[in-house]
């Protein structure tokens, strides 16, 4: 059997959702705090708008410095995805039930908010001692204010999936039944803007992206008592014990999903933005070594090779820190977007089910089921954070460490720690 399938979807940007601004019908927005002035000796606060020494300066007014707008594309392009299948399905007499499916999808025009006020890479390293406010495009609001980021609401976003997908089913006389998944996929996105003004940096995979994902499904009603293979001669009462139990399973196996690295050095972040950090030439981040701690990778500890990346550009040499010296570098960072990939997920849940039918269609379940049986530790992504003063960068203790567990707070949700749990349900 054959299947395919394609299909065209319009979405709507959700503007009011994403600044009271667009809600309120403006074309941007800004928001100021004053302080109020002192109450006087009587107690009673007087109006900063009448008199001259206020919250609003000895002049009665006062200077916008630093104001942040929100803005939106005036000629916003609509949103849409496409989506595609194609896949065969065959059934294998006393094999199994195969079905290969090809999946995907891309979207286009998607929306995020990128920061168009942010001096160029060139116009920064030529004026390394002035701030970055100084240095905006979009610079003044009148003779005696600035502007600070500028929030644009923006279409230029995109992203795309592709998967292969297999599945395999069958169902057997005996009472076992069994199904299984596997999944071969990748998710990419434009996401994360380091460098506002430039998209093509900030492609990789998704945050959610899984290379591959595994799950079998088996069912077995087990033959005890009348009527089954085993223990068919017990008398009633013993019968009715172990008659009408199903012992079930979910086994899931899936690989890590990535993360990327940042940097909050001065040299990459002048922007005041969260960088990512430097590639280190020739080092390797899945090296079976850290070349910093000497540690084994891939353990809770240290789980990839932290000198495989710097918190600044390498043509800085041993110069960390904005000031202690000249002739510093500022640069983006090079690291590609979640280039670090994080632990894989292990799983297998059990249960045993007991059900005794009575008369009037009522009916007794018992169920006992047991999560993460094995109890294999699933860990959370680690820390690639870089950041400091002195070194690479490295902080010890958090730079590659895992701190967490996967659902630790949600113990029946999938890789979450050993659970039992108990239930009796009676229906009718």
């Amino acid at each position: 059997m054959l299947r395919g399938g394609y299909g065209i979807y319009y979405g709507i940007p959700q503007m009011q959702t994403w600044y009271p601004a667009t809600g309120l019908g403006t074309p941007f927005t800004l928001t100021k705090s004053f302080t109020a002035p002192t109450p006087g000796s009587n107690g009673i606060t007087t109006n900063p708008y009448l008199l001259g020494a206020t919250a609003f300066g000895t002049t009665g007014t006062q200077t916008l410095n630093s104001v942040s707008i929100y803005s939106a594309n005036p000629k916003i392009r609509t949103l849409y995805t496409q989506q595609y299948s194609f896949g065969i399905q065959h059934n294998f007499p006393k094999v199994a039930l195969v079905e290969v499916n090809y999946q995907g999808s891309r979207t286009i025009h998607n929306v995020s908010t990128q920061n168009i006020n942010l001096p160029t890479l060139a116009t920064r390293t030529a004026n390394p001692s002035s701030t970055v406010n100084a240095l905006r495009p979009y610079n003044s609001v009148g003779s005696l204010s600035r502007w600070a980021g500028v929030s644009y609401y923006s279409d230029g976003f995109s992203s795309n999936y592709n998967s292969l997908l297999l599945r395999a089913e069958r169902r057997l006389k005996s009472g076992l039944n069994f199904q299984t998944y596997l999944v071969w996929s990748k998710s990419l996105e434009v996401s994360s803007l380091q460098n506002p003004s430039e998209f093509a940096s900030n492609y990789g995979p998704s945050s959610f992206d899984q290379k591959l994902r595994s799950v079998t499904t088996g069912q077995y009603d087990l033959p005890l008592g009348r009527g089954h293979r085993w223990l068919g001669n017990l008398n009633p009462i013993a019968n009715a014990i172990v008659n009408n139990w199903q012992a079930a399973t979910i086994v899931t196996f899936q690989s890590g999903r990535p993360v990327s690295t940042s940097t909050t050095d001065s040299l990459a972040s002048y922007t005041g933005t969260s960088d990512r950090a430097f590639v280190v030439a020739g080092a390797n981040p899945n090296a079976a070594k850290d070349g910093n701690t000497g540690l084994k990778t891939h353990t809770w500890k240290n789980w990839f090779n932290t000198a495989a990346y710097r918190s600044n550009d390498p043509s800085n040499g041993t110069n960390y820190t904005k000031y202690s010296a000249t002739g510093y570098t500022f640069n983006y960072g090079t690291a590609s977007y979640n280039s670090v990939r994080g632990p894989g997920l292990q799983d297998v849940d059990i249960t045993l089910i007991k059900r005794v039918r009575f008369a009037n269609q009522q009916s007794v379940e018992f169920r006992a089921d047991t999560f993460n049986v094995l109890n294999h530790p699933n860990f959370n992504n680690p820390s690639a954070a870089y950041g400091g003063s002195t070194g690479t960068g490295i902080m010890q203790g958090t730079t590659a460490a895992i701190t967490s567990t996967v659902n630790a707070s949600v113990p029946t949700a999938t890789g979450g720690p050993r659970l039992f749990q108990f239930a009796l349900r009676y229906a009718f």
